[in-house]
């Protein structure tokens, strides 16, 4: 026989032996208790593990509703079958939906049997899925951390390299070859960095991490800036870039991400169209809809290949050279697009035949203009500013440091926030601080927490220098008080702006303690 444990909530010792009777005519062998007020119920629950609860519908002292009510606040799932005397078929009916499984009349206690051996399956389904779903979330923040911890690894080398190449192009003399050998250093790292950020993007938008910040912009300079990006790759590979007239077209974007889109599509482009090639952009607005192509006479597609083109790690066949890519690219630009509330398509007219990606978005109307306030003048430039930098990076320390010096700043390096902190006490307080959040001993929260607490120091602006760039690392940066999340690498153009930015800011008296910039 099969065991079963059941607790029953009932008043009526006799309707419990005839439930007893049915069990072990059904073939189990059944451990019952009977309990008939919501405490009893209360410490069965606590006291034993019960595979089903066979409930009364009404009792002097207490009701099935009670018992559904107790259930759910100890967060159990019990298969919950109600047995009734008298009872109507919309009561039964609202039972059910209160939670209860089923319910049998008592002059009919046939059914009980086969009605516990299907709630059994079901709830054995249930804490399946349960377990199932526990494990994918797991597997979800392993992911997460992982994905993060890379990124940081990742980065931190990356910013090194790629502030050593901006120190380098500072300095470095005339000859054709000198800058040669520097343009190639940078291409390769900003594809390398493009490909750390791809990977990251595209890991948040599958678990919907990854938001988008709308703001009124004209779409047609964002499109002309990601072709002249891409301009030196398409001559380096033969293959004539053009750009048609840009439509007049605002919308509701996010600038950085649609760069991003653009720029997908046309290394895309590139990557499987074959030298003496063409790709050419256009872009058209009308009806409240603005669309943008890119066409390229490439290796084109079958229809089968049409219809998977999006898919994540889905690659192509005939790219250019070794440029195979992770097929990545063009998953990233669906979700990206669908995330601006657009739309993404592909067209080929087949193998050998070039295709086209259109992306199609919705206009809106441009924004009212305003007139600058003509009082925001008190430093447009970096040259003598005092700028401290912590950063146990020592080669990024380095010449993070000689890049802000080429530019014209009196920099005082540290890398730990305890040798800044005893520096910062004996000093005046500088214009800004670039700060690395992942230091040894006190890290960057610890040091501006510190920070501010010094003669001088509310409102000098301290920027976070990072290589986490997850939105709640993000969030955490604001609720310190860091004035901006720069992620590494950081373009020496983007850390020049934000730097005067900031400085500007402050000088204005309005540099609170948590900052707004997140770049």
């Amino acid at each position: 026989m099969k065991s079963l444990r059941v607790l029953v909530v009932e008043d009526s010792e006799d309707d419990l032996h005839l439930i007893r009777r049915e069990l072990v005519k059904g073939g189990y062998d059944p451990v019952v208790r009977r309990v008939d007020s919501a405490s009893a119920l209360r410490k069965a629950l606590e006291d034993d593990a019960w595979d089903v609860i066979v409930c009364d519908y009404a009792m002097p002292r207490f009701s099935a509703r009670g018992a559904l009510q107790i259930l759910k606040e100890v967060g159990l799932d019990i298969p919950f079958i109600v047995v009734s005397g008298q009872i109507g078929e919309d009561t039964a009916v609202a039972m059910m939906r209160a939670g209860a499984h089923d319910y049998l009349m008592k002059d009919n206690l046939t059914r009980l049997v086969p009605a516990i051996d299907r709630e059994l399956r079901e709830a054995a389904i249930r804490r399946e899925r349960r377990r199932a779903e526990e494990e994918l979330r797991a597997a979800n923040l392993a992911k997460d951390r992982f994905l993060a911890m890379l990124s940081h690894e990742l980065r931190n080398p990356l910013a090194a390299i790629t502030t050593a190449i901006d120190a380098l192009a500072m300095r470095a003399p005339a000859e054709p070859g000198y800058r040669g050998a520097l343009d190639v250093l940078r291409r390769g790292v900003d594809m390398q960095v493009r490909l750390v950020n791809d990977l990251l993007d595209l890991s948040r938008i599958s678990v919907g991490k990854l938001a988008v910040k709308l703001e009124p912009l004209q779409l047609g300079p964002v499109v002309a800036a990601a072709v002249e990006e891409f301009r030196p790759l398409a001559e380096r590979q033969g293959i004539s870039l053009t750009m048609g007239p840009p439509a007049r077209a605002w919308v509701d974007g996010d600038g950085h991400r649609l760069r991003q889109v653009i720029g997908n599509l046309l290394d895309n482009a590139i990557k499987f169209t074959p030298q003496g090639g063409r790709v050419e952009v256009t872009m058209d607005a009308s009806g409240g809809r603005v669309r943008v192509s890119i066409t390229d006479t490439g290796v084109g597609m079958s229809e089968a290949e049409r219809g998977r083109v999006f898919d994540m790690f889905r690659q192509g066949s005939g790219a250019a050279g070794d440029r195979q890519g992770l097929g990545i690219g063009l998953a990233l630009v669906k979700g990206l697009v669908e995330l601006h509330g657009g739309r993404v398509w592909a067209e080929s007219e087949g193998p050998g035949r070039g295709a086209c990606f259109t992306i199609e978005m919705s206009t809106r109307q441009p924004p009212v203009e305003t007139m600058p306030s003509g009082n925001d003048p008190v430093t447009d430039r970096l040259e003598g500013l005092q700028i401290v930098i912590i950063e146990d990076n020592i080669d990024l320390l380095r010449v993070l440091g000689e890049v802000l010096r080429l530019e014209g700043c009196e920099v005082h390096a540290f890398a730990s926030a305890e040798d800044a902190l005893a520096s910062m006490g004996q000093q005046p307080p500088p214009d800004a601080i670039l700060c690395d959040l992942s230091l040894p001993g006190i890290d960057g929260r610890e040091f501006l927490r510190r920070a501010r607490g010094m003669p001088g120091m509310a409102d000098v602006p301290v920027l976070a220098l990072t290589g986490y760039g997850e939105a709640a690392d993000v969030r955490a940066s604001r609720a310190a008080g860091f004035y901006a999340h720069l992620i590494k690498p950081v373009p020496i153009a983007e850390l020049r702006a934000t730097l005067v930015e900031a400085v500007r800011h402050a000088r204005d008296g309005r540099a609170g303690p948590i900052g707004q910039r997140v770049s």
